[in-house]
């Protein structure tokens, strides 16, 4: 298996390269800068695939006009409106069949790495290795206790090892479709690993819906009610053993506001204040925004932060109503018919990050992050996804990382669709 991965990024080098550069502001050991050599390397794609207009190219130059005109009147335009319009034209202005398929290999590299994010990360907990630690220590003389391990902070890491958990899940379903009962086993070890990591990171929202992702891949991997519940039991057995256990014991949850409990004594949650103040700059302009990037309001405690709160929230407040709705219509376009969740585990696999990073920006804002990697990830998803249904699935990519399937167990959807 560790040859197969090696000659998997042996054959996408380039993909690997761009990914090490994408997650220059996930890992401090990456210099920052080699994110905008990966804006850089992803625009020369785009050239060389010779990505052309398509059909929801009108769609997002509506939404770059937008976020300019914004930026503008509210006078407020800064490069941040540039930068966001490039990733705009990079990730759904322009396609092509060749750039489509550059995409998805790169995607599906790029979920490889997420997986060994928490895997990486789950030694740096056991080892006592926490970069985070040190920083709080260097710039304030004590620790906060909080979890980062090789990464630049906490959330960032529960956040990649939630996506992390997603593809291990989908490792575990293309293993059990094939008939290897032993792997699938392992794999279902490791994916609680990876939840077990993300959860060091103190994001109840990331390992929250992380969870429900993996249970949308697993319903959405089978037509029938009885493989459904074959797969299903033995998960959901296994989880109200442990993950109670996981969360109750976790020192990063209880540090939250309110402990473990979403709400603290007044009722409020940890983002309460952060939703206002969006929703209060959404009133001042609600047709066009108070500019992109631009945080007029904010709460006590927040003085010096641009924390926003919600992507979804962010969108609302910084480009107004009409830029908004654009912004959920492009979303939209990510949603892939039932049939090819089914019969296509690599779209199900796109589609179960994709639902993760739409949920997870109710609470985070890097939809509209232009200097957060996620940022360009979330929007260039949806332009896969969105390509599927044009261009189709691209099989090699499995096979390429997982082998061929020599057992041919292709009857775990045998003639049980009957609902029993």
């Amino acid at each position: 298996m560790i040859a197969r991965i090696k000659d998997f990024f042996l054959c996408f080098k380039y993909e690997l390269i761009l990914t090490i550069c994408l997650f220059a502001n996930l890992y401090p050991a990456i210099p920052d800068n080699l994110y905008y050599v990966f804006l850089v390397g992803m625009a020369f794609a785009a050239w060389k695939y010779k990505a052309r207009r398509i059909e929801r190219t009108g769609l997002t130059i509506g939404l770059i006009a937008f976020i300019l005109l914004s930026s503008t009147i509210s006078g407020e335009f800064t490069s941040k409106a540039i930068i966001m319009s490039a990733i705009f034209l990079i990730t759904l202005g322009y396609s092509s069949e060749e750039y489509y398929q550059f995409k998805i290999r790169f995607m599906y590299v790029s979920l490889v790495a997420y997986a060994f994010t928490s895997v990486i990360n789950f030694y740096a907990k056991r080892a006592g290795i926490n970069f985070y630690e040190g920083v709080l220590i260097h710039t304030w003389g004590a620790s906060s206790g909080e979890f980062s391990g090789y990464t630049c902070h906490p959330m960032w890491l529960s956040a990649a090892c939630g996506i992390g958990t997603i593809f291990f899940v989908y490792v575990m379903i293309v293993l059990y479709k094939r008939g290897r009962v032993m792997a699938t086993y392992l794999l279902g070890v490791i994916s609680l690993v990876s939840l077990w990591t993300a959860m060091q990171g103190g994001s109840r929202s990331a390992c929250g819906i992380a969870v429900l992702c993996c249970l949308f891949l697993i319903l959405n991997a089978f037509d029938s009610a009885r493989q459904k519940r074959k797969i299903l039991f033995p998960i959901i057995f296994v989880g109200l053993l442990i993950i109670p256990t996981m969360v109750l014991d976790n020192v990063q949850f209880a540090r939250k506001t309110g402990g473990i409990a979403l709400m603290d004594e007044s009722g409020q949650t940890s983002r309460s204040l952060l939703w206002a103040a969006r929703m209060k700059e959404f009133s001042s302009s609600p047709i066009l925004g108070v500019g992109f990037g631009n945080v007029k309001v904010r709460p006590v405690g927040y003085d010096n932060s641009t924390e926003t709160g919600s992507g979804w929230l962010t969108a609302l407040a910084q480009i107004g109503a009409l830029g908004f709705l654009l912004v959920c219509v492009l979303v939209y376009k990510a949603k892939l018919p039932k049939e090819d969740l089914q019969t296509d585990s690599v779209a199900a696999l796109m589609e179960a990050v994709m639902l993760f990073m739409v949920l997870h920006s109710l609470f985070e804002s890097y939809m509209m992050q232009v200097g957060w990697y996620m940022c360009f990830v979330f929007w260039l998803l949806v332009g896969i996804l969105d390509d599927y249904k044009t261009y189709g699935s691209v099989p090699e990519l499995e096979i390429s990382l997982l082998g061929e399937d020599d057992n041919k167990y292709d009857n775990v959807n045998e003639n049980d669709n009957e609902n029993d």
